[in-house]
């Protein structure tokens, strides 16, 4: 009987180490890894994960529409202050960025800075991927850009930058600053705002940039990718708006174009 119980006590997941404990905390919703903490073995592992995977989706139905913003914030931003992890590999925020029709809704300011607080949190910890995605629910109607900060586009970690349904255009004031993200391999756009000239910025400033995958761009009217030697794969899917002048460098792996494809010129 004894030789049992102690078999019972030595199971697998006690044999593990710290490292693969961690790996396997990481793949799993927040809120589930949290609960490990009542297990001895795991104790105040889950304090220490380096990828944050924060879907508000995963805490409310989504067809009852994206009315749990502030609780949603408040759980974020107990994460952060109980993660003591000194680096993140991953942040991964899903969210409604949303404002109510009424004038006793008035927390977008401060939903605003709470993300930001997570964002910095995370740059800070030098994130080596980044993704926001704030089309949540997928309820267009009610999307509210939300600005993504300059700091962002300054970072020397970021290897994957995915950013869906949020403001670039006017991070920093009107214009925004310079974009140097000198270690970006991989970018995504979706439902995000550009110009030609902003986006001359992005492609000059992510010289290693090789997977560039795009939806929407309805106000672009050229893209030249030919400065961005490293660049393999280029994804678009386009929406509808004026032609699109597209070049690219002759060494790409991979060219997909979907979409309104009557935009693409190219040349």
């Amino acid at each position: 009987m004894n030789s049992i119980h102690q078999d019972h006590d030595h199971d697998l997941l006690s044999g593990l180490p710290d490292d693969i404990l961690l790996q396997i905390l990481s793949i799993v919703p927040i809120k589930d890894a949290a609960k490990t903490a009542l297990f001895r073995r795991f104790g105040s592992l889950w304090r220490r994960i380096p990828v944050l995977d924060l879907d508000q989706c995963s805490y409310h139905v989504c067809h009852n529409g994206p009315y749990h913003n502030k609780q949603f914030i408040n759980l974020i931003h107990q994460v952060i202050k109980l993660n003591s992890s000194m680096t993140i590999e991953k942040l991964r925020l899903k969210m409604h960025f949303y404002k109510g029709r009424d004038e006793n809704d008035l927390l977008l300011e401060d939903f605003a800075a709470e993300i930001n607080s997570v964002v910095h949190y995370a740059l800070s910890r030098k994130v080596k991927v980044l993704d926001l995605d704030f089309l949540g629910c997928g309820l267009f109607e009610l999307v509210e850009d939300y600005t993504v900060p300059d700091s962002v586009f300054r970072s020397d970690c970021l290897v994957e930058l995915r950013l869906a349904y949020c403001d670039i255009q006017n991070r920093g004031g009107r214009r925004g600053g310079e974009i140097r993200l000198k270690s970006l391999k991989i970018l995504f756009l979706n439902g995000v705002e550009l110009n030609d000239e902003l986006m001359e910025m992005i492609l000059l400033g992510c010289p290693l940039l090789e997977d560039l995958s795009m939806i929407g761009g309805s106000s672009l009217t050229k893209l030249n990718c030919n400065g961005n030697s490293n660049m393999k794969r280029l994804n678009l899917v386009l929406h509808m708006g004026k032609p699109l002048m597209i070049s690219y460098p002759g060494n790409l792996v991979s060219v997909e174009i979907g979409g309104c494809v009557e935009r693409a010129r190219l040349v």
